[in-house]
């Protein structure tokens, strides 16, 4: 009976993953289906019915077509490693998935710091835009030029969108979301404000630039106040994985002997809990920071 259990287990994941495809072959027969019907509208459409995985992989600035890569390695990989051990291909699966989220977070945060470094001058192009007589839409769209990615690609989707019949406002509250970024969504509440019942969109814009350079200010003087516990807190989550390598790179049968113990496991599969926890922690705290 456990010699069958690993293949059950990979008969069990194959079937799964033969259920993924199969809604995701309706998924893209229902997209195909509405491209046909609107002509001209293909990548709007398929945009709009990305689902989650795609859109942290757009949100991160990558190919969201690549999320399909990284979901049949999350599965493929772990199916293959449980031939020999389910264990190991249990392992691999969790290792996988988290580490495939963690660079989704990191590289969505390091875009979005991006973004944010590009928006005081970009709505200075807008205020001046609007002090010539141009409407808010046409302010934008000029002051795209003055600025690169990913601001640059951001404000073209507000475009695409406002071409194909989307109201301004509703185009770029859709965005602030999609992104979750403060800034924006206090941009976007402004013009959806404005839009409504009217006021002076200049002023408004000058004073979520102000709102903006003054945080990014108190930001560095957080960050510089706060070094000597960054780095503490980075020499608690490294040091005791270090010390654990050391080990096992000097005395392997040490960590063998411990691991054949029944008592000796649970010790340390309970270490590794707590290292993983305490990293998530740290990780936590400095990320507020």
């Amino acid at each position: 009976m456990h010699a069958l259990l690993p293949y059950a287990m990979v008969s069990l994941m194959l079937l799964l993953l033969a259920l993924v495809i199969w809604l995701k072959s309706r998924r893209i027969g229902e997209a195909e289906h509405i491209s046909q019907r609107l002509e001209g509208m293909v990548e709007e459409a398929a945009r709009a019915r990305l689902n989650w995985l795609q859109q942290q992989f757009e949100r991160a600035g990558l190919n969201p077509e690549n999320s399909r890569i990284a979901l049949i390695v999350c599965f493929a990989v772990p199916l293959l490693l449980m031939i020999f051990s389910a264990k190991l291909g249990f392992g691999a699966f969790i290792f996988l998935g988290m580490a495939m989220y963690f660079f989704l977070q990191w590289s969505y945060h390091k875009r979005m710091e991006k973004i944010i470094r590009q928006l005081p001058r970009f709505l200075d192009h807008v205020v001046r835009g609007l002090y010539t007589g141009r409407t808010l839409g046409d302010a934008m769209f000029s002051a795209q030029e003055e600025v690169q990615d990913p601001l640059y690609d951001i404000i073209g989707k507000v475009k695409r969108n406002v071409s194909l019949g989307v109201a301004l406002p509703d185009s770029f509250q859709e965005v602030a979301d999609r992104y979750a970024v403060k800034e924006l969504k206090i941009l976007a509440l402004g013009i959806r404000v404005n839009a409504r019942y009217g006021g002076n969109m200049s002023d408004l814009i000058s004073n979520i630039i102000r709102f903006i350079n003054e945080r990014e200010k108190l930001a560095g003087q957080l960050r510089a106040m706060t070094g000597e516990t960054r780095l503490s807190a980075g020499v608690l989550a490294v040091v005791p994985s270090a010390i654990a390598a050391y080990i096992m790179i000097m005395n392997p049968t040490y960590i063998t002997s411990m691991w054949n113990d029944p008592s000796g496991r649970n010790w340390i599969l309970f270490a590794l809990a707590l290292q993983c926890s305490g990293i998530m922690v740290i990780w936590r705290m400095m990320r507020s920071i």
